[in-house]
């Protein structure tokens, strides 16, 4: 290895060529071993503090804080107690402190502070994207798209897209879509939409739809449609539709209609129609149609229900098709089917009536009331 520097040493003397005045070059057409801030070499690359920076391919070490104006690129290898800087960072990049790319990074990076990307001054969409393989021992933020993994001890900020696997260790925050998985020890939050996969240890929050699954330790909020499951100790919020699974320690609420599975330890509400299975320890409200099996232990209140519904305390509404077991059922315009019950109210009567006290309120005379059993037309 001494034989080979002293070589290029040598023919770095006898070939005629420009020398910069901040760099000592030991090497040939800007190849082999610089010493200080040569703007352009492939090699290897030792500087105090890199600024003029143009294109460094190679292994580029970095002795001190690169400075704040310093651009260009570093393609290969880029070290150093405080951390590489550069436009754009291509390959392996580690610093005892941060790791920065104002406009890209791709590869392998590990910051003890932080890795991060962007203030390049463009602010386009597309600047700052980070891809590869990144750790930042206390953060990570991407000013642009993150493709690939990336873990923020404390916490993880991507500004556009996400396509792949974010963790935050407290935080993590997704300005576009996420594509992959989303973790995070406390909240979480996506402005597009999501799909994939997302847990976080109190709550998180999806600005457009989600698809595929969710946990979380409180509550959830997904201000468009949920295609997958959702689970939350407490509470799910879906602004739209619900299309598969929500489970909640207390209460699941849906803006549109549901299909699928519901079960809570309190209650649900679906603004309109409700159509799979549902489980509440205390009820259920469903504002249109509710239909297929659901079962609560005070009460179901749903418009209508083409359902089978058994309830401690009974199932209210203004019309009925099917069959409803409950203490007290009522169903405003008409029941076609079967109620049973210890008290049965209904105008219209097409089906059968069970319990101690049977009622259809469109009649006048002495099948009006009856106990044990009233039949319909």
């Amino acid at each position: 290895m001494f034989r080979t520097v002293v070589s290029m040493f040598c023919l770095a003397l006898l070939v005629p060529r420009p020398v910069a005045a901040n760099s000592l070059d030991l090497g040939v057409a800007d190849t082999g071993i610089s010493f200080g801030d040569s703007p352009r070499w492939t090699g290897i690359r030792v500087n105090l503090v890199d600024e003029q920076v143009e294109h460094v391919r190679g292994l580029n070490l970095t002795l001190w804080r690169p400075s704040d104006r310093v651009g260009g690129r570093i393609t290969g290898i880029g070290i150093g107690p405080y951390g590489p800087r550069a436009d754009e960072l291509t390959g392996l990049h580690a610093g005892l402190w941060t790791v920065h790319a104002n406009r890209g990074f791709d590869g392998i990076g590990f910051g003890l502070a932080g890795v991060s990307t962007g203030s390049d001054g463009t602010h386009r969409r597309g600047s700052g994207a980070m891809r590869g393989l990144v750790v930042g021992g206390v953060g990570l933020a991407s000013a642009g798209d993150l493709t690939g993994v990336a873990v923020g001890g404390l916490g993880a900020n991507v500004g556009d897209d996400l396509t792949g696997i974010a963790i935050g260790g407290l935080g993590m925050n997704v300005g576009g879509t996420a594509r992959g998985l989303v973790l995070a020890g406390l909240g979480a939050n996506v402005a597009g939409d999501l799909t994939g996969g997302a847990a976080a240890g109190l709550g998180f929050n999806v600005g457009g739809d989600a698809r595929g699954l969710m946990a979380t330790g409180l509550g959830s909020n997904v201000d468009g449609s949920i295609t997958g499951g959702s689970l939350a100790v407490l509470g799910n919020a879906v602004g739209r539709d619900l299309h598969g699974v929500a489970l909640a320690g207390v209460g699941t609420g849906v803006g549109r209609d549901a299909t699928g599975v519901v079960v809570t330890g309190v209650g649900y509400s679906i603004s309109r129609d409700f159509t799979g299975i549902s489980a509440a320890l205390v009820g259920g409200a469903t504002g249109g149609r509710l239909t297929g099996l659901h079962v609560a232990g005070v009460g179901i209140h749903a418009r209508e229900t083409r359902a089978i519904t058994v309830t401690l305390g009974g199932t209210r509404g203004e019309i009925m098709r099917g069959a409803t077991l409950g203490a007290y059922n009522r169903f405003d315009e008409s029941t076609t089917g079967l109620a049973i019950g210890l008290v049965n109210v209904t105008d219209e009567l097409r089906g059968v009536q069970i319990g101690l006290l049977n009622i259809v309120r469109e009649r006048d005379g002495w099948n009006r009331i009856l106990p044990i059993l009233n039949v319909g037309r």
